[in-house]
This record gives C-alpha cells, structure tokens and sequence, in this order.
C-alpha cells in the first residue's frame, strides 16, 4: 500500500454519533472500503445520528474519492443521520465548495465543533434534510 492510500480510523461519538479519522489519500482504490465502514454501522448501529469525518490528516483526494464522500453522504441521510467535515485542509475545503459537498455537509475547525453541529441538527429537526454549513 503506498503512502497516498487512505487509512481509516472509528471511535464512538457517543450520542451524536462516530468520528472517521481519515488518514493519507482517498482515492478509488480506498472508495468501497469507506463505504463498507460507514455500511458496516448503518447496519449495526441502528441509532446512529451523525458522523465526522476528521480529515486533519488527509493529503489526497481526487474525483472516486469525492463520489464516495457523496454516496456516504446519501446513504448517511436515507437512514437519518447525518455528515459533517472536521480540521478540513484548505485546498480541499475548495474542492468540496467547487463541487457542492460542503452545502450538504457541516463543515468545522474541530472535531468537537463538528460533533456540536451534528447535534444542534438532531435537535432542530429531528429528521434529515439539508445540512447548512457551520
């Protein structure tokens, strides 16, 4: 596995979720093992409110890896819960404002303040919709 391939890190958020601490690159040979984690606690988590996605540590993305973040996304919404971006790289914040991503998502500094948002929207609504950004 080289340096760019993405490696993937879960730790419960408790009530508001899981963090997904995303490390390296994401590209389309890391797209379906993201999507079988976040699958993995749909199915077994049936609560399941939010997650954050921490990419601190990300340095790669290019366009299977932004399709996966957008199918994450949906799937994430058609069972009510919801995504948000934490400690997002600059040049990828533009990336995901070029393509939309980030009017569908929370954006924040912290994983903390991301872990905020995802419960301010538990409590506004109750019910998916669309995300605003912090």
């Amino acid at each position: 596995m080289s340096a760019t391939h993405a490696k993937f890190e879960l730790r419960d958020l408790g009530s508001a979720g899981l963090v997904l601490r995303c490390q390296g690159g994401l590209s389309w040979e890391d797209r379906d093992l993201l999507v079988a984690q976040i699958e993995q606690h749909i199915q077994y988590r049936p609560g399941l409110t939010g997650v954050v996605f921490d990419l601190a540590g990300l340095e790669f993305i290019n366009s299977a890896g932004l399709g996966a973040l957008f199918q994450v996304n949906r799937r994430l919404r058609d069972h009510g819960a919801r995504l948000a971006f934490a400690s997002v790289p600059p040049m990828i914040v533009r990336m995901f404002r070029a393509v939309g991503l980030s009017r569908l998502c929370g954006m924040a500094e912290t994983v903390e303040q991301a872990a905020a948002w995802l419960q301010e929207q538990q409590q506004a609504d109750g019910a998916p919709g669309r995300a605003q950004t912090a």
